[in-house]
């Protein structure tokens, strides 16, 4: 039966036979079980030495009211509700769903830490070890499709991790039935689990992809992003800043523990006394003015579409990269999705009151310059690329390859400026709207509507001259260009601050610094801004038409010499 599985599996997917059989050995399985049941012992131990004792009968699982006799005259008006009363056999009356309900959240939170942050590890340190040792390459050649390929990564390499979890899940799953939380919901958190999982683990393959240069480094860095987000949302959580009621709430989405306090809502026994995840402020945060977050399934549904159209995304960029490193992670036409989508999302949790509508842009705004710088690298194509695109556009047959506009905006091997400029038009437009039907003032709307000219136009200066960077002949070009962008965003803003220069220098390379509307310095700042945009594009233009007539005079240049030979 055994080998009828492990037949039907490996005809489904070789690669994750291939993984399980390098690493389900007997040692690794030996040591994923003991650290497993280990933890959970530890942990459970724990838990029990916070019990209260005869000794100490002031306790947080204690739901009783001492007598009047042990009373002070300070505590006779106003008497703890968490003293230890004693049964008729003589033993203390604890509050068990509530001690089950802290040790079920306490493992959801360590536990997700576990599987998310070492998840991506292994699988950034997997796809390392592989490209190093050429078994990537060979990987690269099966003809078994990308999807087949990578989710065998994914569902293999983990393969130990996954086994310390599912050993963990009957302790998990006793302890939130303990809490009288409803079976349904349990079962509809760990599914919102599989599609963090889906999501962190497709970002972790796509990371390695793309960073390829990083050497021993790049493992590290990915999981300390990701233990890092982790660990800020879980304490966050605890410190009751899980919801912030402005445009940040959408990173939270990302944190597959959101739904804890709607699991945490449905336990019958009374928790309003203590402080748990603020359920009443989780419960009142809004999409739109939609109230989404007011029942545990809508919350969860939102979560998992969520996982569910990032990890779309995710996967386009997968199959483009897997098999040509110099591809683009998107294509200009999916570029424009991705970046309304990220808006739309941000919009969505923006506050619709006059008290706090204009402190949601600088949040907002700051959001999105991470975004579109992230756009900037997933769509500016290398040397190789644009010397190809330079060489044969015009003896494209296609009416369309021939329109230089259509080719910039939506052509494979032409330069991004043409696809960000587009973007930017668009997503510019729809935070215009939003500025006009918020309730703001106009002084509000006059200074959100600066900053978003001047942060649009600072990224068309950062797509050009990022675009001529990569055309540079060096083999370290992307450092090149992380190196300029990194200097141009807080070189300004440091000397600024050092040397106190006038606001406005800082603001023309970092629009997102604090500034003071001022009509001639935003002209100033705007035109030093365009004056960059029209030099670099200029200059992208020449380095182009002299890239693609070089290639054709070395062509011309090897055919007439073979002929001069054959003659």
């Amino acid at each position: 039966m055994l080998e009828s599985a492990r037949s039907r599996i490996s005809d489904w997917n070789p690669q994750l036979v291939r993984e399980i059989k390098g690493r389900w050995k007997g040692r690794n399985l030996s040591i994923a079980i003991v650290a497993s049941l280990l933890s959970q012992l530890l942990i459970f131990l724990g838990f029990m030495g916070e019990l209260p004792s005869v000794a100490n009968r002031v306790n947080r699982y204690c739901i009783g009211t001492p007598p009047a006799k042990d009373l002070s005259a300070a505590q006779m008006h106003n008497p703890p509700n968490n003293y230890c009363l004693e049964d008729t056999a003589g033993n203390l009356i604890v509050n068990w769903p509530l001690w089950w309900l802290d040790l079920f959240t306490f493992l959801t939170a360590a536990f997700l830490i576990v599987l998310l942050a070492a998840g991506t590890y292994v699988l950034i340190s997997d796809l390392a070890q592989e490209e190093q040792s050429g078994t990537l390459s060979f990987i690269r050649l099966s003809p078994r499709s990308v999807t087949n390929l990578l989710v065998g990564k994914i569902l293999g390499v983990p393969i130990l991790i996954y086994t310390v979890m599912l050993l963990a899940l009957p302790l998990h799953l006793v302890a939130g039935i303990s809490a009288e939380i409803p079976l349904s919901l349990i079962l509809g958190f760990y599914l919102v689990v599989v599609a963090s999982c889906a999501f962190f683990f497709s970002a972790a393959l796509l990371y390695g992809l793309v960073t390829a240069g990083l050497g021993s480094f790049q493992s590290w860095l990915g999981t300390g992003i990701v233990f890092l987000f982790l660990w800020l949302t879980t304490l966050g959580g605890y410190n009751d800043a899980l919801v912030n009621h402005d445009p940040s709430d959408w990173l939270t989405l990302f944190y597959p523990g959101k739904v804890l306090p709607y699991l945490v809502g449905e336990t019958p026994h009374s928790l309003d006394t203590i402080d748990y995840f603020n359920l009443k402020d989780a419960m009142t945060l809004h999409w739109y003015n939609f109230p989404v977050w007011n029942s545990a399934s809508s919350a969860i549904a939102l979560l998992i579409v969520n996982y569910a159209w990032w990890t779309y995304w995710i996967w386009q960029g997968l199959k483009r990269r897997f098999h040509n490193n110099h591809a683009t992670l998107l294509s200009k036409a999916m570029s424009y999705g991705v970046s309304a989508s990220l808006t739309l999302s941000l919009l969505g949790f923006m506050t619709f009151n006059e008290y706090r509508s204009g402190d949601n842009f600088p949040i907002l705004f700051t959001i999105e310059f991470v975004g579109f710088l992230l756009l900037i690298v997933a769509l500016s194509p290398h040397r190789q690329t644009l010397q190809d695109w330079a060489r044969y556009r015009h003896q494209k047959n296609s009416k369309a390859g021939r329109n230089l506009f259509v080719d910039l905006i939506q052509g494979e091997q032409s330069p991004a400026t043409g696809a960000i400029t587009l973007n930017l038009l668009l997503n510019c437009l729809i935070i215009a709207t939003a500025i006009v039907f918020f309730p703001l003032n106009n002084n509000e709307r006059a200074e959100i509507g600066v900053r978003l000219l001047s942060i649009g136009s600072v990224f068309l200066v950062y797509a050009c001259i990022t675009q001529l960077v990569l055309l540079m002949k060096t083999q370290k070009r992307s450092i090149f260009a992380m190196i300029i962008l990194s200097s141009l965003m807080f070189v300004p803003t440091v000397a600024g601050n050092i040397l106190q220069l006038p606001d406005v220098i800082t603001f023309t390379f970092f629009p997102l610094s604090a500034f003071l509307i001022n009509s001639s310095a935003f002209g100033f700042s705007l035109l030093v801004q365009w004056v960059a945009i029209i030099g670099s594009s200029v200059q992208l233009t020449r380095q182009l038409k002299q890239a693609g007539e070089s290639n054709s005079k070395a062509l011309f240049g090897q055919e007439n010499l073979k002929g001069s030979v054959l003659g």
